[in-house]
């Protein structure tokens, strides 16, 4: 499966079912932390898969944390 299909996707799916390296790719898309056993990256995932409200503030969150300025070079 696509790889950004399967992102948009995960809400509605049986995450237990998927391989250690799709949860850790998730995991790493969304800026948490990826490392651990499957169970703790399901774990980790089934909040934000339960509230969707609480995913899309974690989004705006780290969206916030990735913006800066930039000075503009005098010449």
């Amino acid at each position: 499966m696509d790889e950004d299909k399967k992102f948009t996707e995960w809400l509605t799916k049986d995450i237990t079912k998927w391989s250690v390296d799709e949860l850790k790719s998730l995991l790493s898309k969304i800026k948490l932390k990826a490392s651990g056993t499957k169970h703790e990256l399901v774990h980790r995932l089934l909040p934000f898969q339960k509230d969707n409200d609480l995913l899309e503030k974690h989004i705006k969150e780290i969206n916030k944390s990735f913006k800066f300025k930039t000075n503009k070079i005098k010449q």
